[in-house]
């Protein structure tokens, strides 16, 4: 889907951090691929300071959108281990 759940015109993405104030959120290119010309309803929930004192922020369209950084990344994917020897420990 892209998100979590549908309430009203909102698609929300729900998030949790256990820092105390949040860095940073991935957000995968499937989920916006996912969400297609729904963008402007996605909204994230991000509940983060989990273990003391739970805080949520909620991050609109405009401020997800108007603020993504592309980061690369590098990612192995499962069928490279498919050829690798198992060792059992």
């Amino acid at each position: 889907l892209g998100y979590d759940v549908e309430s009203g015109d909102r698609l929300i993405e729900v998030k949790g951090q256990k820092a105390k104030k949040p860095d940073f959120i991935y957000l995968y290119k499937r989920t916006l691929h996912k969400l297609g010309n729904n963008t402007l309803r996605y909204y994230i929930y991000l509940v983060y300071d989990i273990k003391q004192e739970p805080k949520l922020k909620i991050l609109p369209p405009g401020k997800i959108f108007g603020n993504i950084e592309i980061e690369p990344m590098f990612l192995l994917r499962g069928k490279i281990f498919n050829s690798i020897e198992e060792i059992k420990l």
